[in-house]
C-alpha cells in the first residue's frame, strides 16, 4: 500500500485541551500500523485570548485539504467541542451557534479565558484516582469567544446529515467524556470500524 492509499486519522481535541491529549490513543495506533496526526487547536491557552472558533475551524480545514491534495483517505476523529471545529472544517459550515459558556464544568473569567472547573467530574469521572490526577492540570484556558462565534452544528442537524448515509453506523464505548483516555481499546476498535465501513461504502459507491 502507498502511503497515498494509507488511511490517515485526524484527530481534533476538546475544548481546553492540547493535541498531546490522545498520545496514549495514538501509541495504540501506531502499534497497529495506522497513520495519524493530532491537530493543535490555535485557539488552546492562547494569549492574548483572540482567537476562537473560527481560528480552530481554518487550521483545521486547512490540515484536512493538505490531506485531501496528497490524495490521502481521512478518518476524521472528534472530541466534545472538537466535533463543532471538524464539522466546520470538513463541511464549510456556520449558520447556529455552538453555545453560551457557562455550561457544567466551566468557569468564566475576567480575563477573556473560560476555565474548566470540577474535571474529575466533567472529564475523567470513570478513570482512577491517580489517572484523574495525571490528567488533571494539563487543560488550559479556554477564550470565552470560542463558545459565542456563531458556527456549530446542533445534534439535531448532525443526526439528519448522518441519515443521508443511508444506514449510518454506530458504536458505542463503556466510557464517559475522555473514553479515549479511560477505554482506549474500545475507541480503536470503534475507528477500525469506521474505516472498514468508509471503505465498504466508497467500493460501492
Amino acid at each position: 500500500m502507498s502511503v497515498a492509499e494509507k488511511p490517515v486519522f485526524v484527530f481534533v481535541p476538546a475544548a481546553c485541551h492540547t493535541a498531546d491529549t490522545f498520545d496514549g490513543i495514538l501509541a495504540k495506533l501506531t502499534q497497529k500500523g495506522f497513520d495519524y496526526e493530532a491537530v493543535p487547536t490555535p485557539s488552546v491557552g492562547t494569549v492574548p485570548p483572540n482567537k476562537g472558533l473560527h481560528a480552530d475551524i481554518d487550521y483545521s480545514k486547512a490540515l484536512l485539504q493538505d490531506l485531501a491534495d496528497k490524495g490521502r483517505q481521512v478518518v476524521l476523529v472528534t472530541h466534545s467541542y472538537g466535533g463543532m471545529v471538524g464539522a466546520g472544517a470538513a463541511k464549510g459550515l456556520g449558520y447556529s451557534q455552538h453555545s453560551k459558556a457557562g455550561s457544567p464544568g466551566e468557569v468564566i473569567m475576567d480575563d477573556g479565558y473560560t476555565y474548566s472547573s470540577q474535571q474529575e467530574v466533567v472529564f475523567y469521572h470513570d478513570m482512577s484516582p491517580e489517572e484523574q490526577q495525571a490528567a488533571i492540570g494539563k487543560p488550559k484556558g479556554q477564550p470565552t469567544q470560542t463558545f459565542l462565534e456563531p458556527a456549530g452544528l446542533p445534534l439535531v442537524f448532525q443526526e439528519a446529515f448522518a441519515k443521508t448515509l443511508g444506514n449510518p453506523v454506530a458504536f458505542h464505548t463503556d466510557g464517559s467524556h475522555s473514553a479515549f483516555l479511560s477505554v482506549p481499546d474500545q475507541v480503536v476498535e470503534g475507528l477500525e470500524l469506521a474505516l472498514k465501513e468508509g471503505r465498504n461504502r466508497a467500493e460501492l459507491m
